[in-house]
């Protein structure tokens, strides 16, 4: 008999007072639900941002040549693939043009390692001597 005579306002319950509070709890529960969601999102935007930069970074492209300095014979062929001793990383590796052996003197051959709008230069100096 006790729960029918609370229902109807005996012995001071009030059903209003009492649907009040509930719609007050839920609203809360609502809010604090929408803070926890906004606050992992923004946590999660940070971490993607800092990997993002990190992966950028450390995604570096390398390229490394066998020596710095080469001397051929005149006429000799230039073999630029030769040369290289290390082309690692996402990228797109450039081989220098064909260059004349045809005529003594020092020459520069240009290898590059691009990669977005990263790019590693590397210089080969050839000596080209007579026979």
């Amino acid at each position: 008999m006790l729960i029918s005579q609370e229902k109807y306002g005996i012995f001071g319950y009030d059903a209003e007072a009492e649907k009040t509070k509930e719609r007050k709890r839920k609203g809360e529960k609502k809010e604090r639900l929408l803070l926890a969601a906004a606050l992992s999102f923004f946590v999660m935007s940070l971490c993607v941002f800092f990997l993002q930069a990190w992966i950028g970074v450390s995604e570096r492209p390398l390229l490394q040549l066998q020596e710095e300095t080469v001397t051929l014979k005149k006429g000799e062929p230039f073999d630029a693939a030769r040369y290289v001793r290390a082309a690692e990383g996402r990228g797109t590796l450039i081989l220098p043009g064909r260059i004349d052996t045809s005529q003594p003197g020092r020459k520069a051959a240009v290898y590059r390692m691009q990669y977005g709008s990263r790019e590693v230069v590397r210089t080969l100096l050839v000596d080209v001597e007579e026979k």
